[in-house]
């Protein structure tokens, strides 16, 4: 579940971010000018300020005339900035990042004191804009960080749950901006229970951004997090590091915490290098020290990261590296299993083209099996009639009988009633 949610808050960002671009445009070219309509607001809503100050600080800009407002009077000014924040990231076109909005946002937060602002971040609910009302709980939670009210953001990042993604990226902003004060607080922090569920969540996802400025001190913060989550650490960890000392410090803690987790680290690594470079992947198998074994296992890594852009690059790749009587890694089945239902068409193309041999042979015995499943009967048979390692081809045709019977045992016996008579006595 915490993982599901991680993916959630990346899948969110990434929306934004790839957004970012045309909203903007969208903004400068559909919304007011930010002068005209800042004017015409202040008119409406007197005694309200966009210009006190450096809108770049952090500071609340709490004026002298804020101080003889009376309460009834400083309720209405509140009411205002929050009204007119709502408007600038809800008004159509539907605005994703401007920095026209970003720039009066920040400034307009900047006269509500704490509680104000703990009062809005409660009160702005997950409607039918989502997005809008994400962004705007998100800039009212950066504005208490920056007050050092870390702990005030994080606990009422919660007050919606429907905002899933909220605890993971207020407490992100706050470690990014002061790591050591948000850390210590976590460790020890008694949480709600909505939040306790999230604690090694949004520790491990502020962890990476720690690593990239100090990957010793970042390590330290391994041994807080829960036993269960130690390897989805280390894999964050791992990411983030970079330089001999980075990576000799990761393969300590490695074999101190978790010794299993050095092969799915390795996998990682293989996997992200050889999307730039698969030549450099290969390179980083050859020079570690471990069992051929493994090493073929790390190599179906490479084989995935390729086969992203060419899935007959990738195995034919594979497959000049091999003598057709190598011993072909477990692994590699789950990989043909992927592509086989992502890209089927490029695979089944592939698998069409392989050369005879005892490779071929192994690869066909699977590929019955995943042309079976998807009810693929007709091109499953040409397959097994094909391998010619005898055991392999029993046992495929037996596969492929008990399958092919079970879906339609008409079509199966007609079939089998059409093999050959060696083909047949491998049924009985």
């Amino acid at each position: 579940m915490k993982r599901a949610l991680i993916q959630q808050l990346s899948l969110a960002l990434a929306v934004i971010g790839g957004s970012a671009a045309i909203s903007y445009g969208i903004g400068r070219s559909m919304r007011e000018e930010p002068a005209e309509a800042a004017a015409r607001w202040q008119q409406e809503s007197p005694g309200l300020s966009l210009s006190a100050g450096d809108p770049a600080g952090d500071s609340a800009l709490l004026s002298s005339a804020d101080a003889t407002l009376s309460p009834e009077e400083r309720a209405k000014k509140v009411a205002a900035i929050k009204q007119r924040i709502s408007a600038l990231w809800a008004s159509p076109p539907y605005i994703v990042m401007d920095c026209e909005a970003e720039r009066e946002s920040h400034a307009l937060l900047k006269q509500l004191d704490t509680d104000e602002l703990k009062a809005m971040l409660r009160e702005t609910k997950i409607g039918t804009q989502r997005i809008a009302s994400h962004i705007i709980r998100t800039r009212v939670s950066e504005a208490l960080i920056a007050r050092g009210e870390g702990p005030a953001a994080l606990e009422e990042s919660m007050t919606y749950l429907a905002d899933s993604m909220n605890p993971f990226q207020t407490f992100g902003t706050w470690a990014k901006r002061d790591p050591e004060k948000a850390f210590a607080w976590l460790r020890d922090a008694k949480l709600s229970p909505e939040l306790e569920e999230k604690r090694s969540g949004m520790q491990i996802n502020a962890l990476y951004n720690f690593a990239k400025k100090d990957f010793a001190r970042a390590a330290a913060e391994l041994s807080y997090i829960a036993q269960e989550d130690k390897r989805w650490a280390l894999n964050t960890l791992a990411g983030a590091a970079q330089g001999q000392e980075a990576e000799a410090l990761l393969k300590e803690l490695v074999a101190t915490h978790d010794p299993d987790a050095a092969m799915e680290i390795e996998r990682s690594k293989v996997n992200d290098l050889a999307k730039d470079d698969p030549a450099a992947a290969l390179e980083h198998i050859a020079g570690l020290d471990l069992p051929a074994e493994q090493k073929a296992e790390l190599e179906i890594a490479q084989l995935a990261a390729m086969s992203h852009k060419s899935v007959a690059e990738a195995y034919d790749a594979w497959l000049l590296r091999h003598e057709d009587t190598d011993p072909i890694p477990e692994r590699m089945w789950q990989q043909l299993d992927t592509n086989f239902v992502f890209q089927n068409a490029d695979t089944m193309k592939w698998l069409d083209s392989m050369p005879p041999g005892a490779t071929r042979d192994a690869f066909y015995r699977r590929g019955v099996r995943l042309l079976a499943s998807r009810q693929d009967f007709d091109k499953a048979a040409a397959y097994a009639s094909t391998i010619e390692s005898p055991e392999d081809r029993r046992l495929t045709l037996r596969m492929l009988s008990t399958m092919w019977g079970e879906t339609n045992a008409s079509a199966a016996k007609t079939w089998r009633d059409g093999l050959s008579p060696t083909d047949r006595q491998q049924l009985d």
